[in-house]
């Protein structure tokens, strides 16, 4: 089961909590009815329109469509399918953009805090990429405990 209304329901927007069918409707170029029978599970979403529903939501589309429980992916993953915001590990250390992985994830979620602590605390560190997978890992062995 998709998790179109409930992603829908806790969307901030315009200073507000929640948004209505007709607005994501109108922000993916699509029917209110159409947006509906996704939300009720009784129409498949194109990969496309799945793409940009996940866009608008800030979330994976994995985590849209039901398939996993992670609203984004690890940041060891975001550094690796985003280098440009994340140091390489050719020079050894080098500082890590923090706007990258304030970029990599939304305010309307707790994995924003997460990250923002991460954040906070190797922003002015020199760092790996695998020194951030360790770190990722860590992250992600206390979230299962």
């Amino acid at each position: 089961m998709n998790r179109l209304k409930e992603l829908r329901l806790n969307k901030e927007e315009n200073g507000k909590v929640g948004v209505t069918q007709q607005e994501v409707a109108d922000k993916i170029g699509v029917t209110k009815r159409t947006y509906i029978y996704w939300e009720k599970n009784e129409r498949q979403i194109k990969s496309e329109k799945a793409q940009l529903l996940a866009d608008y939501f800030k979330v994976d589309v994995g985590y849209l469509l039901g398939y996993t429980d992670e609203p984004h992916k690890s940041m060891y993953d975001l550094a690796q399918q985003n280098p440009e915001d994340f140091p390489s590990d050719e020079d050894d250390l080098q500082d890590i953009t923090p706007q990258g992985l304030v970029d990599a994830s939304s305010e309307n979620n707790k994995r924003y805090f997460y990250i923002e602590n991460i954040t906070n605390f190797v922003k002015d560190k020199k760092t790996t990429n695998s020194k951030l997978k360790l770190l990722s890992d860590i992250v992600d062995n206390f979230k299962k405990s």
